[in-house]
């Protein structure tokens, strides 16, 4: 599989690449009376660890094996590993051991295609009423903000979600584009981002 290989390389040569703390607008959302949690294409690990570390038993899906090593690494570092789970597999086709409170899909930019089923996949494993989560590159940050895919082809756009969303039922639902400042050698620059928080009907 080509993107295991290339998503193995990438960690192998750039562990740190997004550091370790969790996405500014997961590091907002209510946790309260949520245990379980289940992040999609989380990397290494920087969002299920602080899931972890509030509590939640944390399962981290992705494709790749090493960024799933230093994921299971740094829980144990944290001496948290008791509460974080790993499972290596495809976001279009991942089948979750946990049927988490809390869906995170942050940053998943694959074809709308994949995109599509990726998301559909992923919210048929949740629990009843669970909470979804979802931050990724807007298509207006192409040419309007800092960072990101060069491709259009895989960035996220607000219609594109609230088509996805439609398909399943809300007990509320938000989808917003919101500005993410990063600090850079040049200084702060703007990202934008397009946001899913929801809460899926019981």
């Amino acid at each position: 599989m080509e993107s295991e290989k290339f998503w193995d390389a990438r960690y192998r040569e750039q562990p740190k690449s997004w550091g370790v703390d969790p996405n500014i607008f997961l590091s907002q959302i209510d946790l309260q009376g949520l245990s379980s949690s289940v992040d999609l294409a989380g990397g290494n690990g920087r969002n299920s660890l602080w899931l972890a570390d509030q509590g939640l038993k944390a399962e981290n899906v992705d494709i790749s094996s090493v960024a799933l090593e230093q994921f299971l690494e740094r829980a144990e570092q944290r001496d948290i590993s008791d509460k974080c789970l790993a499972t290596q597999s495809d976001a279009t086709t991942a089948k979750f051991q946990l049927t988490p409170e809390l869906l995170v899909i942050a940053y998943l930019q694959i074809p709308a295609s994949e995109f599509a089923k990726a998301f559909h996949n992923a919210l048929a494993q949740v629990a009843d009423g669970a909470k979804v989560f979802g931050v990724w590159h807007a298509v207006e940050n192409l040419e309007d903000g800092y960072g990101g895919p060069p491709s259009k082809d895989v960035l996220v756009s607000k219609d594109q979600l609230e088509q996805l969303a439609s398909e399943h039922s809300w007990k509320q639902l938000k989808i917003e584009n919101r500005n993410r400042e990063i600090n850079t050698e040049d200084g702060v620059k703007i990202a934008i981002d397009v946001v899913l928080e929801g809460t899926l009907s019981s």
